[in-house]
């Protein structure tokens, strides 16, 4: 589950793109100001679009763990798409910008989209889906080139557990890179426990070598707990200070 961003794209792009990827998957919503891809094609996924609220489909398919893939257009300053990845990957959710640079589909963009508008809706359904579930940030640690966020929300009653990094992936998608195979790797794992999820990021990233950025307070004792056992097992005596200061 994700959001994919298809920037300055052309319809036959567009549509070449979620053919070859989604085709008959029934695992993406593909959001565009004119809906023109998901009314030639894409109805198996949605009713007729002009009845429903975007904003409400952007949020339900990312409940369902579907892809969103959302038209864009990268102009001089990415800033917004910048503040909008921001704003995705701090609850938690992973992106993907995949730019076509069609220079003609970015000037169609220009002229016809309400680009503030459309940078709103973003905002709006990726704020809306982080209330809906309930998300509840763990902790935030970093280090040289790397942050990772860990966090938790609840579905039918089950607790979840899952972390996100700063990394990203972004791409001329003209270059003949295989879609499927870089993303596979950037799926978000998903953990039924606290511990099972920590004990992932502790083997992947070894996060008591990482420093501390916030940690909620309900879980102080569980970092504690793993921070001693840490120190235990540690064969120097390399420490980070900060962790103390958080634990203590």
């Amino acid at each position: 589950m994700k959001i994919i961003f298809l920037t300055n794209a052309s319809e036959k792009d567009k549509l070449k793109f979620i053919e070859e990827n989604y085709e008959g998957s029934h695992q993406c919503f593909f959001l565009n100001p004119s809906n023109s891809l998901i009314d030639r094609g894409l109805d198996q996924f949605n009713d007729s679009l002009s009845q429903i609220n975007l904003v409400d489909i952007g949020v339900q398919s990312l409940i369902k763990g579907f892809d969103l893939v959302m038209e864009y257009a990268i102009q001089k300053q990415e800033i917004d798409l910048n503040i909008l990845i921001h704003s995705a990957e701090n609850i938690g959710l992973k992106t993907e910008v995949i730019d076509f640079q069609n220079s003609s589909a970015l000037s169609q963009w220009i002229a016809g989209v309400d680009q503030k508008a459309w940078n709103r809706m973003i905002r709006t359904i990726i704020s809306t889906y982080a209330e809906s579930i309930g998300i509840e940030e763990i902790c935030v640690v970093g280090g040289k080139n790397v942050l990772i966020k860990f966090y938790k929300y609840e579905n039918n009653g089950h607790e979840i557990f899952y972390y996100a990094t700063n990394q990203k992936c972004i791409f001329n998608y003209n270059l003949g890179i295989d879609f499927g195979q870089e993303t596979s790797e950037r799926e978000v794992d998903e953990f039924s426990s606290f511990q099972e999820a920590f004990e992932n990021i502790q083997m992947k990233y070894q996060i008591f070598q990482l420093y501390p950025l916030r940690i909620n307070e309900k879980y102080t004792r569980a970092f504690n707990h793993a921070y001693q056992k840490f120190l235990g097992n540690q064969k120097t005596d390399f420490k980070i200070a900060e962790w103390q200061e958080f634990l203590n």
